[in-house]
């Protein structure tokens, strides 16, 4: 008897601590931990293997081995609850050094690399709708019904990206973004298979200031960055292929201009998309 009681007993605390779950607090679990994948942005901060950019413009640098070093994240989830619906703006503040070894020669030599680094700040706003209306034991009964994309800002650029198109190789899929801070239903977000190629074209503007474009997308272990070319003035143009894994990710651009890359001197410029997609089955 003593025993049942002790049990009983450790059952109650255990369910008082699942009961002391908010909706805020489900929210914010949905976010960070279930579509972590979909929301978090930090991976595409770590080190890639084996990447650069070579100089088109024969100037400054011939080449330059660059990479950014996360630091520090500040994030702020900000939970605006009406009834049975929730609107979630998400902003974080991501600031660290992007080092940079720049050679004179191509190809260059290992041995004389050396680090000239920049200091770099990022704020990222993307959104999210939910509704409670799903089981109530699961999260409260709170369900994503609708996601923006992300937009990533430097304090200060002379530039913007105006619109980011993908094309399916097939043409199954035309796909145009103007704005990624556009709610979108989950259901309805982009759809392609995985490992399924596409053409993606970045426009930017002015097409006076020259910048350099990069993709991000999911491997299966880890972010992989790799840099499309300029095919006129502020079109960039390139290859890209969807995640190997199925379920929800996210495409990334990523866009610098020339002299954060190239130049010593100036600051770091930048300004990215975080796209969401959905990568099928075949």
């Amino acid at each position: 008897m003593k025993k049942f009681f002790i049990i009983m007993g450790l059952a109650g605390i255990l369910f008082m601590g699942c009961s002391r779950e908010t909706d805020e607090t489900a929210i914010e679990t949905l976010i960070t931990d279930v579509y972590s994948d979909l929301f978090s942005i930090e991976d595409d901060y770590q080190k890639p293997e084996g990447d650069s950019v070579a100089s088109s413009q024969k100037k400054d640098y011939a080449f330059v081995f660059w990479w950014r070093e996360l630091q520090d994240v500040s994030r702020n989830i900000n939970i605006s609850i009406d009834g049975d619906s929730a609107f979630v703006t998400i902003t974080k503040e991501l600031t660290g050094i992007m080092h940079r070894y720049p050679s004179d020669t191509w190809p260059p030599d290992d041995s004389i690399l050396i680090d000239k680094p920049k200091d770099f700040q990022d704020n990222a706003t993307r959104y999210v709708v939910l509704k409670r209306n799903g089981n109530p034991r699961i999260h409260r009964g709170w369900r994503i019904v609708a996601v923006s994309g992300a937009k990533i800002l430097s304090p200060t650029r002379p530039f913007w990206i105006d619109s980011v198109k993908i094309v399916s190789k097939d043409s199954s899929l035309i796909y145009t973004a103007k704005d990624p801070l556009e709610l979108v239903n989950i259901d309805s977000i982009m759809k392609i298979e995985r490992l399924g190629e596409a053409t993606i074209s970045v426009y930017t503007s002015p097409d006076s200031v020259k910048v350099c474009v990069f993709v991000h997308t999911r491997g299966y272990k880890r972010v992989h960055r790799y840099r499309i070319m300029e095919n006129e003035p502020g079109v960039y143009c390139g290859r890209w292929c969807a995640s190997p894994m199925e379920g929800r990710r996210r495409l990334g651009i990523d866009v610098l201009t020339y002299e954060t890359i190239f130049n010593d001197s100036t600051g770091y410029e930048g300004e990215g998309w975080i796209i969401p997609y959905e990568s099928t089955g075949e």
